[in-house]
């Protein structure tokens, strides 16, 4: 599969399509396809990339950027891991931070079947940033239940329950299993920001391990000047 940089600037984009690819090729155990520890069971269901957002037309001031679609899971039945800390390399701007969505079953059968797509199904990127995506420049509106106190945050589904549960959101059914997404906030001013992958550090089985996360989120500058901008 070839990575690209991808710009999608100001609404939600829905992957769900995506994200059930890259899951089923990690239930399969596909090496390339998707993050995954050499030996630990974590995998974010995403392949090698980034994405690049576009400032908010006519804004002046600070703001912010969401990247997502970190789709967490476990590759092994049975497995259950509980996250300790996400990390950023050094050069990533001031009050970056990660952010866990947990979408669930009956949240879902809550809203009408034409709506369960636009309002449950992974983020890629866009502006604004969780939990309530109220920032006037905003126009996502993602569901579900956020916590930036990710070392509280346990993953029970395997790879192949989340590729089930996203396959059913594409089609505006109810899932029998909830997923948890990992999303990253990026701060910014016209200047633009960018964030050169993560590390995620987890435990399971009562082994410690840490995951690095390729995927480069790019904030573009009012100019367009910045690398992967136009």
């Amino acid at each position: 599969m070839r990575s690209a940089l991808l710009r999608h600037p100001l609404r939600l984009v829905r992957v769900a399509a995506a994200v059930a690819m890259t899951l089923a090729s990690a239930s399969c155990g596909e090496a390339g396809s998707t993050t995954v520890d050499d030996d630990g069971p974590l995998s974010t269901s995403t392949v090698v990339g980034g994405g690049a957002v576009d400032p908010p037309l006519g804004w002046k001031g600070s703001f912010e950027a969401t990247f997502g679609s970190f789709v967490l899971c476990s590759t092994e039945e049975g497995a259950s891991i509980r996250l300790t800390e996400v990390t950023f390399p050094s050069g990533a701007p001031d009050g970056v931070t990660a952010w866990v969505r947990r979408v669930l079953p009956d949240d879902v059968a809550a809203v009408a079947p034409r709506n369960r797509h636009r309002r449950f199904t992974p983020v890629a990127f866009g502006l604004g940033a969780p939990p309530s995506f109220d920032q006037p420049y905003s126009s996502m509106r993602p569901a579900g239940d956020y916590t930036d106190d990710v070392s509280a945050v346990t993953v029970d589904e395997s790879c192949t329950q989340v590729h089930r549960a996203a396959s059913a959101l594409a089609s505006g059914d109810v899932p029998t299993h909830g997923y948890d997404e990992l999303m990253i906030s990026v701060p910014s001013t016209h200047r633009g920001a960018d964030v050169r992958g993560f590390s995620i550090s987890y435990e399971a089985d009562g082994r410690s391990y840490d995951v690095r996360v390729p995927w480069t989120m790019v904030v573009c500058d009012a100019k367009g000047t910045r690398r992967h901008c136009s």
